[in-house]
C-alpha cells in the first residue's frame, strides 16, 4: 500500500457508506476504506489526520483555465475602482506610464456601461490618448466584450461583419466580435506563457482543495492554440483536467483531440449586464430590447445531432429564457431521434429558466453548472433590471432545480469569480437571499459528486469509494459543525491528487514513512 490516511472524519459522499475512519490508496487509486481504526499491513506513508475531515477533492465544473490563468497572472483588475470614464482612463494612463516594455496592457473587471457615470464605454481614440504607445485591451467583467486601442486593433485581422462592428470605436460587444478579438489578443502570448497559465490555475485550484477541473478552453485563443499547448503538458500538471473544447469544429475535437465532449461557453446568448441575454419579455431597464440569440435552430440542431451521433457530450452557455428554450428543444429533438445514449448534455449557467424548462431539463437528464459566488452577488434588485419581478425572484433559485431532480454542480467560472470552493459552499448555504439557499448536504454534493456526474466521470471521482481516484481534500473542521461562516471557520489543510500530496497548508497534519 502506498498511503493510508487514518484517524480521520471521512465524509465519503457515498450514500451507501457515508462515513469512515481511514482510507488506503495504492498506485493512485482508492484500495480500501474502514469505519474503525483497524487498518493493518505494510504501508509506505501513513498520514494521521488527528480527527480532521477528509472529503473527496472538490470539483470546479466550469473554469476557463487558459484565459483565467492569463488574466489572473497578467491583467490589471479595475473591479470596484471605476465609477466614471475618467476613473478608468486615469488608471490606464498611470499603468501605461509605469510600463517600459512592449507587453500588452490588459485591463479586466471593466464594469458594464450601466455602472459607468457616462453610461458608455471608452472608445479606441480615448484609449490611444492614455496608452503611452502601448497596445491596450480592456475586457468587461463578463468576458463577453471589451475595447481595444488602435495599436491593439492593428494586430487583429478585421473583416466583414466584425470589422463593421469593431473598427469605428474599437468596441467588441457581441459574442461574435468579442471572442474573435479576444482570440487574437490572448493568442499573442507564447506557448511557454500559455503553459504557465495552466500551471498557475492548477496551483490556485489545489490550494482551494480542488482536484478536478472542467477546463473550458479554445475559442478565446486564436485557432484554439491553448488546447494544443494543454495536450503537450497535461501529463505534467498536478491536477485532473476534464477538457471542454469551445468550438463548432466537431471533426477536430473528435479526431484530433479525441475528447468525448465538446462546447462549454458556446454562447447561445450573452451576459445580463450587457443586455445581450435572450429574454422573452423586453428588459425592464431597456424596453427596446429583448437581447440576442447567437445561432439559428438549424445550426444548433445540425451540430448537436452530429455530436450526439459521435458519442460526444455537448455543453452550451444559455442564460436568458429564450436561449434556454432554444437549446432545450434542440436537445429534446436529438434525444428523441437518437436516444439518450448516456451522454447527458449540459447547459452552463441556466439562470432564468421557466417552470417548463426546469421540468424539461429534469426529464432529459440535462446537467447544469452554476456559479454560487456570482449568484450570491446579485439581488432581486439586480435581476429586476433584466426580468419582470415574478421571474426575477425565481432566477438562480437553486432549490427549485434540486427539487426537480436536476444535477447541478458548483463552479468558479474563473476568471469571472474566484477559485474558492469553501466560498462556493458559503454562498450556497448562507446565501444573502434566503430563497437561494440550499442545505449543507446539497452544497457538499454540488462541490463533489454532482460535479463528477456533470462531466460523466463519476466512476472515477466525486466520492471516496474503492476503485476511484485517490483525490482528497483535508479540512480543518467538519462542515456540519460550522455555525457561522464556512470561510471563517474552515481552512483547506491538505490536497491529495492520485494519492500524492500536492498542496499542504502549514498545519499540524503529520505524516511518516513506513516500509
Amino acid at each position: 500500500m502506498n498511503m493510508v490516511l487514518k484517524n480521520a472524519n471521512v465524509l465519503t459522499m457515498d450514500t451507501g457508506a457515508p462515513k469512515a475512519r481511514w482510507v488506503a490508496v495504492k498506485n493512485g487509486i482508492i484500495e480500501a476504506i474502514g469505519s474503525r481504526d483497524d487498518f493493518s499491513g505494510e504501508v509506505e506513508t501513513v498520514i494521521d489526520l488527528q480527527g480532521k475531515t477528509l472529503m473527496p477533492g472538490f470539483i470546479d465544473s466550469h473554469c476557463h483555465v487558459s484565459s483565467g490563468g492569463l488574466i489572473l497572472a497578467n491583467a490589471i483588475d479595475v473591479m470596484g475602482r471605476v465609477k466614471s470614464l475618467k476613473d478608468l482612463l486615469d488608471i490606464i494612463k498611470e499603468e501605461c506610464e509605469k510600463e517600459t516594455g512592449d507587453k500588452i496592457m490588459l485591463f479586466v473587471g471593466v464594469p458594464t456601461f450601466d455602472c459607468i457615470e457616462e453610461r458608455r464605454y471608452p472608445t479606441r481614440w480615448e484609449l490611444d490618448k492614455v496608452a503611452n504607445g502601448h497596445k491596450v485591451a480592456l475586457f468587461l467583467w463578463s468576458m463577453h466584450g471589451g475595447i481595444a486601442s488602435s495599436a491593439m486593433l492593428d494586430c487583429i485581422p478585421l473583416s466583414g461583419e466584425i470589422k463593421e462592428e469593431v473598427e469605428p470605436n474599437g468596441i467588441f460587444d457581441s459574442n461574435l466580435s468579442a471572442f474573435y478579438c479576444m482570440g487574437y489578443i490572448q493568442g499573442a502570448y507564447s506557448e511557454k506563457e500559455i503553459a504557465g497559465f495552466y500551471q498557475f490555475i492548477a496551483d490556485l485550484q489545489l490550494a482551494a482543495g480542488v482536484t478536478r477541473v472542467h477546463s473550458l478552453d479554445g475559442m478565446a485563443f486564436v485557432n484554439d492554440c491553448d488546447i494544443d499547448v494543454f495536450l503537450k503538458i497535461q501529463e505534467q500538471l498536478p491536477i485532473h483536467f476534464v477538457e471542454y473544447a469551445q468550438t463548432f469544429d466537431l471533426k477536430k475535437v473528435r479526431d484530433r483531440y479525441q475528447f468525448p465532449r465538446i462546447g462549454g461557453c458556446l454562447s447561445i446568448d450573452g451576459a445580463p449586464g450587457q443586455l445581450t441575454i435572450a429574454n422573452v419579455e423586453p428588459f425592464p431597464i431597456q424596453p427596446s430590447s429583448r437581447g440576442l440569440l447567437g445561432y439559428s435552430d438549424e445550426q444548433l440542431y445540425n451540430f448537436v445531432s452530429a455530436a450526439h451521433a459521435s458519442g460526444m457530450q455537448c455543453a452550451f452557455h444559455a442564460i436568458g429564457e429564450r436561449a434556454i428554450d432554444q437549446i432545450l428543444y434542440i436537445y429534446d429533438r436529438v434525444i428523441k431521434e437518437q436516444g439518450q445514449n448516456g451522454l447527458h448534455h449540459r447547459i452552463e449557467h441556466f439562470i432564468m429558466p421557466s417552470d417548463l424548462h426546469v421540468e424539461m431539463a429534469a426529464e432529459l437528464g440535462i446537467r447544469v453548472a452554476l456559479q454560487p459566488l456570482i449568484s450570491d452577488g446579485w439581488s432581486d434588485k439586480d435581476y429586476m433590471q433584466w426580468l419582470p419581478k415574478e421571474k426575477a425572484q425565481k432566477a438562480w433559485k437553486m432549490q427549485r432545480l434540486l427539487d426537480a431532480g436536476i444535477n447541478i454542480s458548483s463552479s468558479s467560472d474563473c476568471p469571472c469569480s474566484p477559485i474558492d470552493a469553501l466560498g462556493w459552499i458559503e454562498a450556497l448555504v448562507n446565501a444573502k437571499d434566503p430563497k437561494r439557499r440550499v442545505s449543507i448536504d446539497d452544497a457538499l454534493r454540488m462541490n463533489t459528486i454532482n460535479g463528477a456526474v456533470s462531466g460523466n466521470h463519476q466512476k472515477e471521482s466525486g466520492s471516496i469509494e474503492p476503485g476511484k481516484n485517490g483525490d482528497f481534500v483535508v479540512l480543518s473542521k467538519d462542515p456540519y459543525a460550522v455555525k457561522g461562516s464556512f470561510k471563517d471557520e474552515i481552512s483547506v489543510e491538505m490536497t491529495i491528487a492520485s494519492g500524492k500530496v500536492v498542496y499542504e497548508n502549514q498545519s499540524d497534519v503529520k505524516s511518516d514513512s513506513r516500509r
